[in-house]
């Protein structure tokens, strides 16, 4: 495994151990958040599913469709299970069906970027995702 790779998959990990802990911390109850919270739940799955593909592409040399639908998935399920945790775990927050659907979204344009910028499995290419 290369430098580069691990890096990315340690910068996916820590990217991820702080989205946890910033959804699990007590949520202010002050205003209004008009839609801003479901920008920020797309957002940050996003994010977090092109870094995890970026590290794979490095590390696998290049992309597969079953990357992303793997992605996707495991971030899906991360959010169900954020979302039930943060109303376990806290008295300030809920579960929202509504916020999965931001994370689902999210994860998914999120790989689909990531699969455009990596160019698929041509092994040897330079782009974002080659070893080269």
């Amino acid at each position: 495994m290369q430098a580069k790779s691990i890096w990315l998959a340690l910068t996916a990990g820590a990217f991820w151990l702080l989205m946890f802990v910033g959804t699990h911390l007590p949520k202010n109850s002050g205003g209004r958040e008009y839609g801003l919270d479901k920008v920020a739940h797309f957002s940050a799955f996003a994010i977090l599913a092109v870094l995890i593909l970026l590290a794979v592409s490095r590390w696998r040399g290049g992309l597969a469709w079953f990357h992303l639908v793997g992605v996707v998935a495991l971030l899906s399920c991360y959010g169900i299970f954020d979302e039930i945790t943060q109303a376990l775990l806290t008295t300030t927050r809920k579960a929202d069906f509504n916020d999965w659907i931001a994370d689902t979204l999210g994860a998914a344009a999120g790989a689909l970027i990531a699969f455009y910028f990596v160019g698929g499995t041509s092994r040897g290419s330079k782009n974002l995702g080659s070893e080269k």
